[in-house]
């Protein structure tokens, strides 16, 4: 394992896998799913932590790790240089891996363990901890003194082993997925503040004319959330009135629904916000008008005056489940404006209506002095309500405004900071020379380097305590009436949440790079984006040669046609795995392989996950098995079970009812007497000499195997006739002619045979064989040394 780069490769999921959680809380139950042994210990050495395996294994209940505790089960022969390696370690702070062996309480046996440390460094390179992982190989170690037994012991380990790695993986990705997903949250949170605050600015600056308001409220509603088109309806009578409309239902301005088959109607009597994710399901609303205009889902917001609803503020989409939490938010924020603006234009209506009685020019002095008070009173209002602090200063850098927002974070109320320099209120005392300098060199220069940027700076709480701001400057004004405006937001919280995701970061990598497993992120492009440690160890690369690269670059035009099939299957969503031999670092390893598609909140495949396992010692124990398995052990010949496995596919590629396959079985006359009279040992070289004489004389297509003792069949294929099977029968009997020289002996060997042609009558292999054997039997009646031919 090698120290956690922050500013690695890794993709965007596993950077943000474990956002927002308790990182040693985490660890800790990842570390319990996996399936080998995980410890920590302490910078100094000290161990503080094993996973629930440890404690399984040495038979006790998990508690707090006793410094002594590993020491005890660990085998003499084994603890002087485990210990003299471990303290190697702790002085020079590098990784290690080697075996020792274990005691195992539930039966007092040592096991054979492979051992790995690996310091986890902070960002200043200080070791903060010691992850340590014990994986059991003592089944590798012994599989050669019990081969015999090894092959289901091993595939029970693999296959227990396979399952835990797959839902370790399945796990991994979950938690990628929920920390990607927390993670747009935020970002799409953070975005949509800035853009509201931006949408107020332009609603306060616009004049008083509830049409433009209104027009400008939906147009902005559309580009703050993922809508299709946002309306405002307005109560007339029974029915609900589109005033205003944008995008898709642009159109239908003027359109009217009556209130009682209405979402709209329902939000207006319960004063509610109410959401239909899928207007096709959802009996509140009027479906055939939603499906007149395109609607698939909506929120509505109502509009109130004076406690009264008197309208809705809508926002819709052609797609079903289109809205968030933070949309919504959006929603009840321009709905609580576009209210207030209702009571403000009701109020202007009845001051135009008394102005109207009055002189021209007094009418008009009267309807730009509402206007501009409106728009103050609007201003104030959007500041007010604003999730930002907002802080207003004079060239003197005194305070000559301050939101409720501003109250909430710092801890002043508005009426004992009003009039107080802001250096004696928020900002930290280091920092108040450099403050003062800023304004001077401002208002010397009409410059500033914080002037419209958004920066995070420290500030300071009436309790004396920092925070982070992230913080906005503008200017208004010249001159003695020069004002300084912020908008402020407290990131202290998001701060320390992102030092925990770099310090998980770290960790998360060490886990995978833990894991006995290459783990690699390719993206919808093939491109590699994250690759463990495992990966570059085993294809003797670094991260610069992988990271960036298409999968054709790095693996070449013939492997990649092979795989490109698999990869094309994960990019469409689908799980893929298969087993594949490939030269590695100039060795020939067997490697498992598997494609796991990865999606994002909206269900998109942006990429697939590369699992793979080097099978190679488990693949060839099965080879061996397999060719044991299949092989008479005296004449290298096929066993029964493999001929009868072969026999079963010829007869299922010729069909019922064919004529063009044969079975002959065949013994050698007299072999109880050789055995009984010149020993086994004669005997079993009679039966290796009889084998090679019945492979020299069939064709090479020809299948020869041996039953057991002296039995043999043979099977030909593709026969144009009964004839041509009597021809082989007769030669095989012509090839015992000559005598067997075997030791000193001379032997006379024949043989009787029995041949049967597949038909109608024989549909399985046992069927065909027991017709073969009745002939044999025939022949044996008929003086031996001769074949018959099965009616």
């Amino acid at each position: 394992m090698s120290e956690a780069d922050p500013e690695s490769g890794l993709t965007l999921g596993l950077v943000q896998a474990l956002h927002g959680l308790d990182g040693e809380r985490w660890f800790r139950q990842m570390a319990d799913g996996l399936p080998l042994i995980v410890w920590t210990a302490r910078a100094d050495g000290a161990v503080d932590y094993f996973n629930w395996r440890w404690w399984d294994f040495i038979g006790a209940r998990p508690g707090i790790p006793d410094e002594r505790g590993w020491q005890d089960v660990l085998h003499p022969d084994d603890l002087p240089p485990t210990l003299a390696r471990w303290q190697q370690a702790l002085a020079t702070g590098e990784s290690y891996a080697m075996e020792y062996r274990f005691r195992r309480a539930a039966d007092q046996t040592y096991r054979w363990h492979l051992g790995r440390a690996e310091p986890l460094r902070q960002a200043d390179g200080q070791i903060l901890k010691w992850l340590g992982t014990c994986t059991d190989i003592d089944d590798q170690k012994r599989a050669a003194e019990s081969l015999a037994g090894v092959q289901q012991r091993l595939q029970e380990q693999v296959l227990e082993r396979t399952m835990l790695i797959e839902r370790v993986n399945t796990h991994l990705l979950a938690e990628v997925q929920k920390g990607e997903y927390l993670l747009r949250q935020l970002q799409s949170h953070t975005d949509n503040l800035a853009r509201i605050i931006a949408t107020q600015t332009r609603l306060a600056e616009a004049e008083l004319d509830l049409d433009l308001f209104l027009n400008l409220v939906v147009q902005q509603m559309q580009e703050l959330t993922p809508a299709s088109g946002a309306a405002v309806e307005l109560v007339e009578g029974e029915e609900m009135v589109y005033r205003a409309a944008s995008g898709s239902v642009a159109p239908f301005v003027g359109v009217r629904l009556a209130i009682g088959s209405s979402l709209s109607g329902l939000c207006v009597r319960s004063a509610a916000v109410l959401m239909s994710a899928d207007t096709e399901q959802d009996p509140r609303v009027d479906l055939a008008a939603c499906r007149k205009i395109g609607v698939a889902s909506m929120v509505v917001a109502p509009l109130l005056l004076a406690g009264k609803a008197v309208g809705v503020l809508k926002i819709m989409a052609s797609q079903a489940n289109a809205f968030s939490a933070t949309d919504v938010q959006t929603l009840q924020l321009m709905a609580g404006l576009l209210g207030s603006e209702l009571g403000h234009q009701v109020d202007f209506e009845n001051n135009q209506r008394l102005l109207a009685e009055r002189t021209e020019e007094v009418a008009k002095r009267m309807a730009s002095e509402a206007v501009l008070r409106a728009n103050v009173e609007r201003t104030q209002r959007i500041i007010e309500s604003s999730h930002e602090a907002f802080v207003c200063v004079n060239e003197q850098s005194e305070i000559t405004d301050w939101n409720s927002e501003a109250s909430r974070i710092f801890g002043w109320e508005r009426g004992e900071v009003i009039g107080r320099p802001l250096t004696s209120v928020i900002i930290p005392e280091r920092l108040g020379n450099a403050h003062h300098e800023g304004m001077a060199r401002f208002i010397r220069t009409g410059q500033g380097p914080v002037i419209n940027r958004r920066v995070e700076l420290p500030a300071l709480r009436k309790d004396g305590s920092e925070l982070i701001v992230e913080i906005t400057i503008s200017t208004s004004g010249s001159g003695a009436e020069r004002e300084f405006s912020a908008f402020m937001r407290d990131v202290t919280e998001r701060k320390r949440t992102e030092q925990e995701v770099l310090l998980n970061q770290q960790l998360l990598r060490s886990v995978t790079d833990a894991i006995p497993a290459v783990v690699a992120f390719i993206d919808m492009r093939e491109v590699l984006r994250y690759c463990n440690k495992p990966f570059l160890q085993t294809f003797g690369k670094i991260e610069a040669q992988c990271l960036g690269h298409s999968l054709l670059e790095l693996l070449g035009a013939d492997e990649y046609a092979f795989i490109q099939p698999h990869v094309a299957q994960a990019l469409a969503g689908q799980q893929t795995s298969f087993e594949r031999a490939l030269k590695v670092q100039g060795n020939e390893r067997y490697l498992e392989v598997r494609y796991v598609p990865e999606r994002d909140i909206g269900g998109e495949v942006r990429g697939f996950y590369l699992i793979l396992w080097d099978i190679t010692e488990r693949w060839a124990l099965e080879q061996q098995f397999r060719l044991r398995a299949l092989r008479d052990s005296l004449t290298g010949l096929l066993n029964r079970a493999a001929i009868m496995e072969t026999l079963e596919r010829a007869i299922a590629e010729h069909g019922p009812g064919s004529c063009d396959l044969a079975l002959l079985y065949l013994d050698v006359d007299h072999f109880k007497e050789i055995n009984d009279n010149l020993g086994h040992a004669v005997g079993d070289e009679v039966l290796k000499i009889f084998a090679a004489r019945l492979q020299r004389s069939v064709r090479t297509s020809d299948v020869v195997a041996r039953l057991g003792g002296d039995e043999f069949v043979i099977l030909l294929q593709h026969l144009s006739s009964a004839e041509l099977a009597c021809e082989v029968a007769a030669k095989v009997i012509e090839a015992m002619v000559e005598p067997l020289q075997i030791r000193q002996h001379s032997l006379a060997v024949s043989t009787s045979i029995g041949v049967a042609m597949l038909d109608a009558q024989t549909p399985c292999p046992e069927t065909l064989l027991e017709k073969a054997d009745q002939a044999l039997y025939q022949a044996k009646q008929a003086g031996r040394n001769r074949f018959s031919l099965s009616s």
